[in-house]
């Protein structure tokens, strides 16, 4: 099963960075990092502006970096799976796919020891609350599978967390 999620995004792991340069990243002049690990993490923000080989090296699972983003409305919306178990990101895709969603609309990467990222990009920015409903929607959908799953934008409501996003 994990062999079909990594081959996924290996066949579309260059088509996620253009969209994450595209529709996610505005805000190129600073970025958020993760330093150390479990109760030492920590996140800051860099003092130099984020680059394609940041991003990159972030898809590859080899550190974890964030970007700001502003308003009401997004053109993203980011399940993040926070449990290694393979049939929640492959039940997820399913539900997707099922609901129209084309494969290649439907974004993964690993997202380090504990599980992926699913990303849906749109053209036009939707607004927060709705993608929340939606994203709440399918999460509701996979049931007990649901539960270790979060939600980029994850808040309907303006906060500090909501105008970032941990890519």
């Amino acid at each position: 099963m994990s062999e079909q999620i990594e081959q996924h995004i290996q066949d579309h792991k260059e088509a996620l960075l253009q969209q994450l340069n595209t529709l996610i990243i505005g805000e190129r002049k600073r970025f958020i990092e993760q330093s150390g690990e479990g109760e030492a993490t920590k996140y800051f923000t860099a003092k130099r502006a984020i680059r394609d080989d940041d991003v990159m090296a972030h898809l590859d699972g080899e550190r974890t970096v964030g970007c700001f983003y502003i308003g009401k409305a997004s053109k993203f919306l980011c399940f993040d799976i926070d449990e290694n178990n393979p049939s929640i990101p492959l039940q997820l895709l399913q539900l997707l796919k099922d609901a129209g969603f084309k494969s290649e609309e439907l974004h993964v990467e690993n997202s380090g020891l504990k599980g992926w990222h699913i990303w849906l990009f749109f053209e036009k920015p939707v607004p927060i609350s709705r993608l929340v409903t939606f994203g709440r929607y399918y999460i509701k959908e996979l049931g007990s599978m649901g539960t270790k799953i979060e939600l980029r934008p994850e808040q309907i409501e303006n906060s500090r967390r909501h105008q970032v996003a941990i890519c």
